[in-house]
């Protein structure tokens, strides 16, 4: 049986959400309870790099695939470098390792932080023997498809909620001859 989804844009999810049109730091903030079981947040940061490698840091509030559990943070980085090489590791860590602001992108991981004001980010990240420390600076505003909220069901209880805080722009290049 489907099930009715759609995205939260009319102007009554602004005001049930206490957000507007502009998009605000706290938005970027911790906004679920991670101990709440059915509920997980990410913060999510992925690159081509100029030497040809990509690089992918993740923090989480618990196993995306378990989300029914309570608080249980986790960090993925993933590296390709532009030999073949592929980094990937993650670790799991102890729920009073984990902080998050709700003011702001804040979230600290036993000495890790990923943290940000919409415009400029840096992530500092150790997973075993490797470390990445990127600092990110937007070109372009955040953005949100309306609220951000796709709402799932007839009763509007179940959501997902997604924020690019620094999406890409797309640069044109000229072609030769041009």
């Amino acid at each position: 049986m489907s099930q009715k989804a759609f995205h939260g844009s009319a102007e009554r999810f602004y005001t049930k959400l206490g957000i507007t049109h502009v998009i605000q730091p706290f938005e970027d903030g911790l906004r679920t309870d991670p101990a709440q079981p059915g509920s997980y947040e990410w913060w999510y940061f992925d690159a081509h790099l100029e030497d040809g490698s990509s690089l992918v840091v993740t923090f989480f509030t618990k196993d995306a695939a378990a989300p029914r559990t309570g608080l249980a943070p986790v960090i993925a980085l993933d590296l390709d470098l532009p030999d073949g090489r592929r980094i990937n590791t993650s670790a799991t860590f102890d729920p009073a390792d984990f902080s998050a602001s709700t003011d702001a992108c804040d979230v600290r991981i036993a000495g890790n932080r990923f943290a940000g004001d919409l415009h400029r980010y840096t992530i500092d990240v150790t997973l075993e023997d490797v470390s990445a420390q990127v600092t990110l600076v937007g070109e372009t505003e955040p953005w949100r498809p309306g609220t951000g909220y796709t709402y799932y069901g007839e009763d509007e209880k179940r959501d997902f909620a997604w924020l690019p805080s620094v999406p890409l722009r797309e640069r044109r290049r000229d072609l030769p001859g041009r």
